[in-house]
């Protein structure tokens, strides 16, 4: 990628290690001012401040942040001091995340709480605390963390799915907005699959180079760049590879005296599927009779 960062602010939460390390890394050696955001735990060294060490090392710009992102005050104080002390904030990544696993007849609705506080509240926090940042500067490049549990379902993963999949409507909604103000502000997900602490519990370590979290930066820093010019995509990354996913309905089908299992043949058939970039957007193609009378 020939997009360089010079002269960018990027702050990354959960950058203490794993994909967030990856890619304060790797923004930073292409240019970018990095804030490294991790949380300090008690009687540990900050793995923020270990990670701008190698970034200065490198000759690189960075500065680390120990706000816990789970917390709005703490979101907003991590914003703000980013803002304060580097005049702007062009580029937020909110990688922060944790998993936890659980039979779905003994879910617990405090750890679910938990989880979405972390996940969930822990991206959307800094980002209404960025966007007025942004929309002002007319310039941001947003980019949130799902996860293909949350697209798909994963076993004995409803808190984490939720709290991925929440953010898919978010970020979409929020990149409608923008566009709709003409800000040069973008909003986009990544689901990445790298070699983590999350991975390891499921992954031999065999894979642990071919899995490497290095190899699904170049894909966040194209949503980070100036290169990317849209709203609302999902990219799923991992092991230097890249997909596009997208949320598609079938085409629609008049349901013959109440039979609904009459359809099942055309509704399983997605050929004809279409993406709609807004809800206003799906229900002209559900009923166009009524959306094109619409003022």
């Amino acid at each position: 990628m020939n997009t360089r960062f010079d002269g960018r602010v990027a702050l990354i939460t959960g950058a203490g290690k794993g994909l967030g390390r990856a890619y304060a890394l790797w923004m930073a050696k292409h240019g970018a001012t990095v804030v490294v955001n991790n949380r300090v735990h008690p009687g540990v060294p900050s793995s923020a401040a270990k990670v701008v060490a190698e970034i200065v090392a490198a000759g690189g710009k960075a500065v680390a942040d120990e706000h816990a992102v789970e917390t709005e005050a703490g979101c907003r104080a991590m914003i703000e001091e980013t803002v304060s002390r580097f005049g702007k904030l062009d580029i937020l990544v909110c990688n922060a995340g944790v998993v936890t696993y659980a039979n779905y007849t003994e879910l617990d609705t405090t750890e679910f709480h938990r989880i979405m506080d972390i996940n969930f509240w822990g991206s959307t926090y800094p980002v209404l605390a960025a966007l007025p940042h942004m929309a002002a500067a007319n310039y941001g490049r947003i980019i949130t963390t799902v996860s293909t549990a949350g697209l798909f379902g994963q076993p004995k993963s409803a808190y984490y799915a939720a709290s991925r999949s929440a953010l898919i409507g978010f970020c979409r909604s929020i990149g409608i907005d923008a566009a709709t103000e003409g800000k040069n502000v973008y909003i986009n997900m990544v689901s990445p699959a790298g070699y983590t602490d999350m991975a390891r519990a499921h992954v031999d370590p065999k894979w642990e180079e071919f899995m490497s979290p290095f190899k699904v930066a170049p894909v966040v820093g194209w949503l980070a760049s100036e290169l990317c010019d849209r709203s609302g995509m999902i990219l799923h990354a991992g092991c230097g590879r890249v997909r596009r996913v997208k949320l598609m309905g079938s085409p629609r089908v008049e349901i013959p005296n109440e039979d609904v299992a009459a359809c099942w043949p055309q509704l399983d058939n997605m050929d004809g599927a279409e993406e709609s970039p807004s809800s206003f957007e799906a229900g002209k193609l559900m009923n166009p009779e009524i959306w094109t009378h619409l003022k």
